[in-house]
């Protein structure tokens, strides 16, 4: 019944744990952790103080529903952790106010421009430091290694759930002059380095994906013909979108 749960205490929205704070931040960098999220006042993006209206969500809330309430007022009143590199705090108000169409997007901007960012510096240490003969050595080696560690398991998860929210909303305003374009770098640019063809998530996305409504064979990613307890499946679906994609997309969008 409703309110049956209403006497358990509030979820935290600080950092728990005793664990040592090198490795809780490094951990934090390849998971990030919902519990850690809190207002940043001042910013004028998000209530500083989402008690009262948690409680009120929690106390309706039903106790097979209690934990997705919590998890959902985790990410609602956030301190987003996806931006790692942070810009100075006259610059991001600027940035917020006058460039997004939402200001509450500021933290998705950062993330887009801390991975362009990150590129354009590992792309520049590879150019000026591998031998240009192509032979492997160390210094090789070396730069694969933190390339791949950073931009797949540090910012990896970080780029394409930004990716997927810039899909579905428009991020630069369109009073912005080349707001188009700017809209559409991250996909046409930025999702290449991470093994997305530019323009190829939109359409398979927002295009098939949610047109079709996860209905084989119109989508292609639709679950629905697979047995979802079977490992064959799972490799057959994997085998499928990842080998068909390139012929049946354009396919697609055609006809």
């Amino acid at each position: 019944a409703p309110g049956s749960g209403s006497s358990r205490p509030l979820p935290s929205l600080s950092p728990t744990g005793a664990h040592h704070p090198m490795l809780r931040t490094v951990r934090h960098l390849l998971f990030p952790d919902l519990s850690s999220y809190g207002a940043e006042p001042g910013m004028g993006l998000l209530d500083p103080d989402p008690a009262e209206h948690a409680r009120e969500l929690l106390a309706a809330a039903k106790p097979h529903h209690r934990r997705a309430v919590e998890l959902a007022l985790c990410d609602l009143y956030g301190r987003r952790a996806e931006a790692i590199v942070r810009l100075p705090r006259g610059v991001e108000r600027a940035l917020a106010h006058r460039l997004l169409h939402d200001p509450r997007d500021l933290p998705l901007l950062l993330n887009f421009i801390q991975c362009g960012l990150w590129l354009a510096f590992s792309l520049t240490l590879q150019l000026t430091l591998l031998p240009r003969d192509g032979g492997l050595s160390a210094r090789a080696v070396g730069l694969f290694v933190v390339h791949v560690v950073v931009t797949w398991a540090i910012l990896g998860q970080r780029f394409i759930l930004g990716m997927h929210f810039a899909a579905h909303r428009t991020l630069i305003s369109p009073r912005v002059p080349g707001a188009a374009l700017l809209n559409a770098l991250p996909q046409l640019v930025l999702a290449n380095f991470w093994g997305m063809p530019a323009g190829m998530y939109y359409l398979h996305h927002v295009v098939m994906h949610h047109a079709s409504n996860n209905l084989f064979s119109w989508d292609l990613s639709g679950t629905n013909s697979y047995r979802r307890d079977s490992p064959l499946a799972l490799l057959h679906y994997i085998a499928n979108f990842a080998l068909h994609t390139f012929l049946y997309l354009p396919y697609y969008a055609v006809v």
